[in-house]
Formats: structure tokens, sequence, C-alpha cells
């Protein structure tokens, strides 16, 4: 068996650098200047026995999702995480904690959080996937603490935040040039894996825009 630890962030909007420690990552995961972080800590990371004989892989893979994607100061956003195991060479991962943080007024991990299990034990095999969410839909374990009223504010003496996106569009950007310097709601599609930059720069294709008048 195998001992994990370590964390997972599906970034949707923008990304910043992820802070990394010994026995723990955390990254930030931002729709807009939204952070929400998953963070999986095992005691010491120490192999004891591998199992199933013969594994040669850490194939935990732990997905993250919300309900939104654009979302606005004061929304209630609606979070699943999802956890699997198997593939070829995959070992079982054994002793997991997941603790779930909802976003914080400055964007940051660090609001309310929610443990979702100190035990985690997910065999190769997949027996142990599972998943949480706030509603309990698709089969996974509901857990009031993974909806979180997202409220954003600025701080002073910080850095904003800021979320690069590719516009195609010639009448959208000209709509982004006369909307400078007022709040705005941009709609975008993500485009993962994209095999060059030939399309853009980033994966982000900004494709509407809304100018908020409050």
């Amino acid at each position: 068996m195998m001992k994990r630890g370590g964390a997972f962030h599906e970034t949707s909007g923008a990304e910043v650098p992820a802070a990394r420690e010994r026995l723990r990552v955390v990254a930030r995961c931002l729709g807009l200047v939204l952070a929400a972080v998953i963070a999986l800590i095992a005691a010491d990371g120490v192999a004891i026995a591998q199992q199933p004989a013969g594994c040669n892989s850490n194939n935990l893979f732990v997905g993250f999702a919300k309900d939104k994607t654009v979302i606005q100061s004061g929304d209630t956003v609606n979070y699943t995480v999802s956890i699997s195991n198997g593939g070829a060479g995959a070992c079982d991962v054994v002793d997991t904690d997941v603790v779930f943080h909802c976003p914080a007024a400055d964007g940051t991990p660090t609001g309310s959080n929610v443990v979702l299990t100190t035990t985690g034990n997910y065999p190769a095999d997949g027996t142990g996937n599972t998943c949480w969410n706030a509603t309990g839909l698709g089969g996974c374990t509901m857990v009031a603490g993974m909806s979180c009223v997202v409220t954003l504010t600025t701080v002073p003496g910080t850095a904003p935040v800021l979320w690069e996106f590719t516009v195609w569009d010639d009448a959208v950007a000209d709509q982004l040039s006369e909307a400078m310097g007022k709040r705005v709601v941009l709609h975008y599609k993500e485009y993962r894996y994209l095999p060059t930059t030939c399309f853009g720069d980033t994966p982000y294709f900004v494709d509407r825009v809304e100018v908020q008048n409050d």
C-alpha cells in the first residue's frame, strides 16, 4: 500500500502559481477571481508495501467542478469533488485526508472548510472511487459545506488577479475596447489541449461581453 499527500486543482477562469510545501501542494482555482482548494494530506508519505503486487504507478485522480462558469460577488456556487484510482500499474492509495475550502473574500483558498474524509482508501481496482457535492446528485455524498456563497472584495495592498484570455471575434474585441474601465461579465468557452498556440495564447476564448451598469 502507499500513503500519499498532495493536492489537485481544476482551473477555470484564471490561474495563479501554486505554493508548494513538502507534503502539501496548495494551488488556486480561479473563476474570474474565485478560488477553492482541495487538499489531500497523508500522514508521512511513506510507502510501506506496494499493493497490488507489481504495481508501479500513483494513478490517483481528483476531479474538481463547479456549477457556474460566470460568477459574480454574492452568488452561491455548488462544488463537486470526485476521486478515482486505477489504470495500468496503479497502486492502492490509503489513509488519505480530503479537505475542501471555500473561497475567501479576497479570492484566496482560505474560506470556510469541510473535512470530506480522514481515512480515504482508494484501491487500484476502483472500488473506492467516490465523490462529494452539495446536492447529492450523481450518486455523490451530500455535504452542505460544499455550497459556498462567493463574496469578493478588493483587499488594500494586494495585487489584482489577472486573467488572460483570447478573443477571436473582431466584434467582441471592439466591445471590450469600448467597455474599457467598466465592470463587465465575460462569457467564454474553454478549449483544452489545443496542439499549438496558433488558435490563441490561452485556452479561454471570450465570445460575449456584458457591461454591468450597477
